[in-house]
């Protein structure tokens, strides 16, 4: 990790916190979700809901989590 100053470092926290929070509110709404589309007659499918790849966000969750218990061990030490 690059050398940055302390007040640098928590504004990062926060800034992943912050994306971590949305991510995480993401999951959640997913936990039942059922995928909703429009089927038109020549045969053309419309999407109403927004598809998410589960398996991904999941890794990006991991990520951030991991990525701000560094920052938060290097601003402790």
């Amino acid at each position: 990790m690059e050398k940055i100053t302390i007040s640098q470092a928590m504004l990062k926290v926060s800034e992943l916190e912050r994306i971590y929070r949305e991510k995480m509110y993401t999951m959640m709404k997913l936990e039942n979700v059922v995928q909703e589309y429009i089927l038109e007659a020549d045969g053309s499918r419309y999407d109403c809901n927004e598809v998410v790849d589960f398996n991904r966000e999941f890794e990006l969750i991991i990520e951030l989590g991991e990525e701000i218990a560094q920052i938060k061990t290097k601003i402790s030490k």
